[in-house]
């Protein structure tokens, strides 16, 4: 018998002993994980589909609050721009001719205006130097298109308070509008 010397000791191992899984442990196994992840990825899918909107409306969150910042800053008009197309194209925030942003597109999500009811359909909107909105869209409603009230869309509104200020919540499933 052969001895081995570690931190705690004499320890005595046996020279045939062999570890490891047999391959019927490893198939049981391999099926349970399978059978395990099939049942999740359904759910799993409409958590990133709700995460995308959720990333999108955060993303213009902060694109307002970065236009409106850089009015004050400014003290002069400063404008966020929506690409050809509408919102879920990208965006371009203005200052006069000097461009001091730009958002790329959100493939497969639907950005309507409060004064729109189509996702192609877009106006610019501007902040004065005092930060308060000079146009007239208020609202934002993000979502997987179409925008209707089916259990498996996530739809999310960004308004923007009388003071300029942007936020973001969750619409409720069957509510109105934003």
């Amino acid at each position: 018998m052969q001895k081995q010397i570690t931190f705690s000791g004499w320890v005595t191992r046996k020279p045939n002993t062999v570890s490891g899984f047999t391959l019927m442990e490893l198939l049981v196994t391999i099926t349970i994980v399978g059978i395990l992840a099939a049942a999740a990825a359904p759910s799993f899918s409409s958590f990133i589909a709700s995460q995308r909107v959720k990333t999108a409306s955060f993303d213009l969150v902060a694109a307002l609050t970065q236009t409106r910042s850089e009015a004050i800053k400014r003290n002069a008009d400063v404008s966020m721009v929506p690409a050809g197309g509408g919102w879920a194209n990208g965006w371009t925030i203005v200052s006069g001719t000097t461009i001091l942003r730009s958002q790329n597109a959100y493939v497969g999500r639907c950005i309507t205006e409060s004064t729109s009811a189509d996702c192609t359909t877009a106006n610019t909107l501007t902040f004065g130097g005092n930060g308060r909105l000079k146009t007239t869209a208020t609202a934002f409603t993000i979502g997987n298109p179409p925008l209707t009230a089916v259990a498996d869309n996530v739809t999310r509104c960004i308004n923007i308070s009388l003071s300029g200020q942007a936020g973001s919540k969750l619409k409720g499933k069957g509510a109105g509008a934003c």
